[in-house]
This record gives structure tokens, C-alpha cells and sequence, in this order.
């Protein structure tokens, strides 16, 4: 069974700018407090997110004598260090193995066949089990969204080699944009790229200025042995959706009712002459008896709860209850309309 090991650190920060008295025209929080909101409102994210890596763990401890996974596993023990206005939003770790024969696997691949082997060797009593590589090296990649100089980054760590080490090994980040919501890179052009020959243990980063799109941190790495490749691996964070203010787009789900607010399916809608009218009154208390009806009266005090578009009024979303979700003030104001205020404008 394939083992996934892309760790979504994804701080999808989801919604929309909802329409009505309660809409303030941009965040007040400074940002130190705007880092400090974003992480604050994924903590469900980030618990799945452990639960996730506790998972990818358990699989790497069925072969505690691999060097490989072992040092995967130690890598997934440390926390990254957030710089100031820093977002981490997705990193991923990755293994390029090769041997005589040029051949290259991934980290998945890897698991696959150490399974496989595993199998075999238990069905056949066989103690001799060829090697799967003769040599390899484990590197990470994260891309992020830095909020001080609306730039996004992409960081790649060379954590260490295994086996036969490598001459040299250059990588190449390569920042990869798509205007649609969608995870085939066929659709995401280079933006930019930016590369370096690293030893062990040693990083660089990458810098571009953000743009409103879907955002794929992309690494290519190849290992030299007398000037020649002998092996070359690419590994991909999860996508990423920032504005022009390089923030990540924020995921907010109501628990209650499972409503969710999506992700925009372009990042380049444009501002209609005649947005739907939002009446903050009537409009608003016909969707809070519709919400009590259909999912029950959740206790809240609504006063505090704003009825957000999914997709703005301004961008030609409509009052229809699959675009309407209720959403706690706070966030409106510290973090979504602070978003959709850098949607299409720097």
C-alpha cells in the first residue's frame, strides 16, 4: 500500500469576504498578530496534520535497521523554526535513491519495494536480500509565504546521504503557478528558479514575488558522481493558494452543519459593475432561521457570527445558501477580508 509522505502543513486559509455592515475594509492586526491568528485558527489543521506524521512514523518503524527511513524519522522529529511574518503552509520529505544501473526511486517507491521484500524474504526463508540502492540522499523542500516581504519562499534542506556519497548534488527550486484550482502540473507554469550545490546538512532559499494563484513548491535534485548523474529525483509540496500579499488562503470549516468554504476555483475573477444585493437585515435573519431549521439552533450568540459569500458579491457570488456559511467575526475581520483586500491588487 503506497505511503504518502507530503505532510500537509497546509494553512489553506479558506473564504470570502462576506458582504454587510460587519465588513471591515482591511485587517488591523500587524504582522506578528496575523501570524500569530492564521496558526491560531488551524489548530484542528495541525492536529491532523501530527496524526498524519504519527502514521507516516509507525510505517517507517517497521524497518528500524534502514538507514534511509531512519533518517526520515529523525527529520520528522524536528520543528521548524518560523521566521518573522514566516507562514509555513507545506513541506514535504523526499529520498532520491540510485545504483549501478541508473535506476531511481522515490521515498514511496522505496517503501513499496522494502514491503515487497520483506514479503518475499519471509515466504522464502531467504536471508540474502539485494540491496535496493548503493547510495541515496534524503532532502526536504517547504514552501511558504512570508508576510513582511510578500515574498513566497521555497526552502530545501539537504538532510544527509546514506550508503555511497555522492560528489556533489545540486538542487533546483523551481516556483510552479496555476490560475485554476487544480492539482495536475500540467496546468502550473515556472515562475521562477534558483539553484545550488549543497553538502549535508546544509539549506538555501528561494524568493519570488507573490501573486494571487495556486502555488506548487517544486525541487529537482541530482546526484553527481565524476562529474556524471547518477541519479535525479523531484519532489513537490502540496498546492498553495496565496494573494499578492503572499497569505495563504484560509480553510475555515462550521463544525455543526460540515460546511465548508472553498477555495476559489480561478484566481483571476474579475470585480463585477452590479454585485447581488445583500440586505444586512432581512437577508441575514432569513439565513439564520434557514441555518437553526436545517442543521439546529447551535447556542451561538449571533451578534458575534458574521454570514459570509464564499464567493464575494463583488466577484459576482450570489445570496444562494450553497454560497453563504456562518463564520465567527473575529476571523472575518482579522483574516478574511484582510485576504480578499489582496486578491487582485498588490
Amino acid at each position: 500500500m503506497k505511503k504518502t509522505l507530503s505532510l500537509f502543513l497546509a494553512l489553506i486559509l479558506t473564504l470570502s469576504m462576506v458582504s454587510g455592515v460587519y465588513a471591515s475594509e482591511a485587517s488591523d492586526l500587524n504582522v506578528a498578530d496575523l501570524q500569530e491568528a492564521i496558526t491560531e485558527h488551524n489548530e484542528s489543521f495541525i492536529d491532523s496534520l501530527e496524526e498524519k506524521k504519527n502514521e507516516i512514523v509507525d510505517t517507517l518503524n517497521q524497518f528500524p535497521e534502514d538507514e534511509v527511513l531512519q533518517e526520515v524519522k529523525q527529520y520528522l522529529d524536528e520543528k521548524p523554526e518560523l521566521s518573522d511574518g514566516q507562514i509555513i503552509s507545506d513541506f514535504s520529505v523526499n529520498v532520491l535513491l540510485y545504483d549501478d544501473s541508473g535506476a531511481t526511486l522515490s521515498l514511496d517507491n522505496y517503501i513499496e519495494e522494502l514491503e515487497e521484500q520483506a514479503s518475499f524474504k519471509t515466504s522464502l526463508k531467504d536471508e540474502e536480500i539485494k540491496p535496493l540502492a548503493r547510495g541515496g540522499i534524503v532532502w526536504v523542500n517547504s514552501i511558504n509565504g512570508n508576510l513582511n516581504t510578500r515574498n513566497i519562499e521555497i526552502t530545501t534542506k539537504y538532510v544527509s546521504y546514506v550508503g555511497s556519497k555522492p560528489d556533489s548534488v545540486s538542487f533546483t527550486n523551481k516556483f510552479l503557478a496555476s490560475d485554476v484550482q487544480t492539482t495536475n502540473k500540467a496546468y502550473y507554469a515556472e515562475k521562477g528558479r534558483d539553484s545550488r550545490h549543497l553538502t549535508s546538512n546544509q539549506s538555501f532559499t528561494s524568493t519570488l514575488r507573490s501573486q494571487t494563484k495556486y502555488w506548487i513548491g517544486s525541487t529537482e535534485v541530482k546526484a553527481f558522481e565524476k562529474g556524471v548523474p547518477v541519479g535525479i529525483q523531484t519532489g513537490d509540496t502540496d498546492r498553495i493558494l496565496y494573494n499578492n500579499a503572499a497569505m495563504p488562503y484560509l480553510k475555515y470549516v462550521d463544525t455543526r452543519s460540515g460546511l465548508v468554504n472553498h477555495e476559489p476555483s480561478s484566481t483571476t475573477w474579475q470585480k463585477v459593475a452590479n454585485p447581488t444585493p445583500w440586505d444586512s437585515s432581512k437577508d441575514r435573519g432569513a439565513y439564520i432561521t434557514y441555518y437553526i431549521n436545517t442543521y439546529g439552533n447551535p447556542g451561538w450568540d449571533w451578534a458575534s457570527y458574521d454570514i459570509h459569500h464564499i464567493k464575494p458579491r463583488e466577484y459576482g457570488g450570489g445570496n444562494e445558501k450553497s454560497n453563504l456559511i456562518p463564520v465567527p467575526r473575529s476571523i472575518h475581520q482579522q483574516l478574511i477580508t484582510a485576504w480578499w483586500n489582496s486578491y487582485n491588487k498588490g
